[in-house]
């Protein structure tokens, strides 16, 4: 079967290699339906999948506390993971891992314990230059999902579509969001650090967002580094005291965001911070074999 397609044309669902324009999952799942379910956005280096353990440990987290238990252990996600990789003969990739309950019966209350587990994959191109940097505007109170929601990924995704159409109105790459107090959470996709008074600043999770795998690394990367670095709340008005500010997730890494509100960040270039911290990642990154 992979000798007559290319890359990516080929993903894993519920134990097997099928064309991924072929794959099916039944009209009554509860991902399709009512937007339950979970996913999770990995990257491979080289056909190795970095941070695969901590994915997968978040999304079993998330499952249990949902009450998604899909019985399906992480030595078999991995496998999977690396099956996905093979049959696409990826090597640099972008993979999604997606978890979702199938039904015999439309309605709330139908379950069926039964669940739909795929697989896809795309290359990406391994970059020779750092991502270039982008612009971004911050939205209204309550533009971000509630925190219970938030702090999982699930397939639940409207309140990010719509944050990203605001971006898009408003000819910028980005959306800060806001939750129901005006602190700002994360971006669409991904979660943003800022460099004020010195101090490297992300959003804490209670004011509402995905844990990231890339925040955890880079926050442990800055510490190790003997950058203070501290989770808070964040206000729209702090912006304007702000010498950095970058993205993070597994697919740009680190991003640097140099206007915010058409206003620049600093002196709107990317900052040293951002320059250390994305190096080390990089580094991180070899060493880990991916």
């Amino acid at each position: 079967m992979t000798g007559s397609t290319r890359p990516g044309d080929l993903a894993y669902l519920n134990g097997e290699i099928v064309p991924t324009d072929r794959a099916r999952v039944p009209l009554l799942d509860r991902g399709y339906l009512y937007g339950e379910g979970l996913f999770e956005t990995m990257r491979s280096y080289g056909g190795r999948i970095f941070a695969r353990d901590r994915h997968l440990a978040r999304l079993r987290s998330s499952a249990a506390e949902l009450g998604l238990e899909f019985g399906v252990g992480e030595d078999d996600l991995a496998q999977a993971l690396a099956l996905t990789l093979e049959a696409n003969r990826l090597a640099d990739a972008y993979l999604r891992l997606t978890v979702s309950e199938q039904c015999d019966a439309p309605g709330i209350e139908a379950r069926s314990g039964r669940f739909s587990i795929s697989i896809i994959a795309r290359a990406l191109e391994m970059r020779a230059a750092p991502p270039p940097p982008v612009t971004a505007i911050t939205l209204h109170p309550g533009s971000a999902p509630a925190a219970a929601l938030a702090r999982h990924k699930t397939l639940s995704f409207l309140a990010y579509i719509r944050a990203r159409a605001a971006a898009r109105r408003g000819a910028v790459d980005e959306a800060l969001l806001l939750n129901c107090a005006g602190e700002i959470t994360e971006a669409t996709t991904a979660n943003v650090f800022f460099v004020i008074d010195g101090r490297l600043v992300t959003p804490s999770v209670e004011c509402g967002l995905l844990p990231g795998i890339t925040r955890a690394v880079v926050l442990d990367l800055a510490r190790a580094q003997g950058i203070e670095a501290v989770e808070r709340r964040v206000l729209p008005a702090e912006l304007g005291m702000c010498s950095e500010c970058f993205l993070t997730n597994s697919i740009v890494e680190l991003q640097p965001v140099t206007r915010i509100d058409g206003r620049p960040i600093g002196a709107g270039d990317p900052g040293p911070a951002w320059s250390a911290l994305a190096r080390a990642y990089a580094r991180t990154v070899a060493a880990s074999g991916a």
